[in-house]
């Protein structure tokens, strides 16, 4: 009984001392859900976990408060005799006050300098069910060693059955981050009298998920020309390179992604432009959101 008690105490300590360095060593931005759940070309281990979470989540609301899936990657975790039950109150207790006040948008969680996340899974859970799009972070000045990616399912614990219903969860989050606009852009203006002929293909590491057509409109919007129409290309690419910059997050990816269109195909500054996060991509989205005709077909890779 002892020994538990002072079990609990050092954890209580190291815990509050890893707050504190967070805390110290970090910058606060405000993300969105596509800039930590966008798989870049491998899922980590913590966005399955996020996939998995969810499930509970979703049954969680349903009437089924067994929290599966945490109790089976605890037990995954720690072992078979491991007991999860405090675990599993304390997430009942963050769903049930999110149902009952609304998620509290004044909380953080927390990404590496990679901007991966790796602690506020349970919440960022909750956010992809209540349809939250972004959050407040504290982006640690370092990459994270603790965050996996996972290859296949060898990487992972757990019957296949399970595996398979998270990773299809995984899948399904990734669907919803392109139908709801969470994700890199590119508009490009029809000005540019060859907009079919651009392959954004080229580049292995940017993979186009839809493509909108735009109406034409009188005025600028959001600073985009659309006078003549346009189009928006929305997309994932492996490696953003995301650096803090004045309490935001950009993609050095994005930014030579631009210039290698823009030398290819001689494609001036007004014509286009590429969303240097999936937060100012959503921005981009609803603000062209009106001027949408139709949606084109994307040929699978």
């Amino acid at each position: 009984m002892i020994k538990k008690y002072l079990l609990k105490v050092y954890d209580f300590v190291i815990l509050k001392w890893i707050d504190l360095k967070r805390y110290l060593f970090s910058d606060v931005v405000v993300l969105s859900i596509g800039d930590i759940m966008l798989v870049r070309r491998i899922p980590t281990h913590l966005q399955l976990a996020v996939a998995s979470l969810l499930l509970d989540v979703e049954q969680y609301v349903k009437g089924d408060k067994s929290l599966r899936y945490q109790s089976e990657g605890k037990k995954l975790s720690y072992g078979e005799n491991y007991d999860a039950s405090e675990d599993n109150a304390r997430f009942s207790a963050l769903i049930e006050s999110c149902i009952k006040n609304g998620f509290d948008k004044d909380s953080f969680i927390y990404v590496d300098k990679e901007i991966r996340l790796f602690n506020g899974t349970h919440r960022t859970a909750i956010c992809l069910h209540l349809g939250i799009n972004e959050l407040k972070a504290r982006v640690l000045r370092r990459k994270e060693d603790y965050i996996k990616d996972v290859n296949s399912f060898d990487d992972i614990k757990g019957s296949k059955e399970r595996n398979v219903l998270i990773s299809q969860k995984l899948n399904e989050i990734q669907k919803m981050i392109f139908d709801r606009g969470i994700s890199f852009c590119c508009f490009l203006s029809n000005k540019y009298n060859n907009t079919e002929s651009v392959e954004f293909d080229i580049l292995h590491h940017f993979h186009v998920e839809r493509v909108l057509e735009l109406n034409n409109a009188d005025s600028l919007i959001c600073g985009f020309d659309l006078s003549e129409g346009g189009r928006l290309y929305l997309f994932s690419i492996d490696n953003p390179r995301y650096k803090c910059v004045n309490s935001c997050i950009e993609s050095q990816e994005t930014k030579d992604i631009c210039q290698k269109i823009q030398e290819k195909y001689g494609i001036s500054n007004n014509q286009l432009f590429i969303s240097h996060s999936c937060y100012e991509g959503k921005k981009i989205y609803d603000a062209l959101t009106p001027y949408f005709l139709k949606e084109h077909v994307v040929n699978e890779q």
